[in-house]
């Protein structure tokens, strides 16, 4: 049963001492520790709908921008829903991360896991219907999630 199908119906409310995750705002979010360890950072997941536009162009991007050094060693991105699984990004978002100097290729969609919540240092939504989802599905693990950045995903 995927990530979807078992939170259909299930409209708790969340509770950080149940979920051990940590709500963190992401505006002016400081990256120095704790997210550092052996001289390089923790992993990042970027998590949008189906994995195919937001997500993989934060992923991209951030990888971009870190530069050399392995500071974006297995940062990945995800999606919520199943529905566009092993499937490239959009090609409207290929063409538009191109057009800004951003590669997109080789990225293939996938859906969040429960162990990612172990993996990654941080986990940053695209939105807020997806940050509720992320705070639902995390377990006492102290994942840190967010948005990214605070608010600006929810812009039109």
């Amino acid at each position: 049963m995927g990530n979807e199908e078992a939170l259909r119906g299930r409209e708790e409310i969340f509770d950080e001492s149940r979920h051990g995750a940590v709500r963190t705002p992401m505006a002016g979010f400081d990256m120095g520790p704790p997210f550092r360890h052996g001289g390089g950072m923790q992993p990042i997941l970027f998590v949008c709908l189906g994995n195919i536009c937001r997500s993989p162009a934060a992923e991209a991007v951030f990888r971009a921008r870190s530069g050399a050094g392995g500071v974006d060693a297995g940062t990945d991105s995800a999606g919520t829903g199943a529905w566009h699984i092993g499937e490239a990004p959009h090609p409207d978002m290929v063409a538009e991360a191109r057009r800004r100097g951003y590669d997109l290729t080789g990225l293939r969609a996938r859906q969040v896991a429960q162990g990612d919540f172990a993996r990654f240092g941080l986990i940053l939504a695209m939105e807020r219907p997806v940050l509720d989802r992320l705070l639902r599905l995390a377990p006492a693990t102290g994942a840190r999630v967010g948005m990214f950045p605070d608010g600006a995903a929810d812009a039109p």
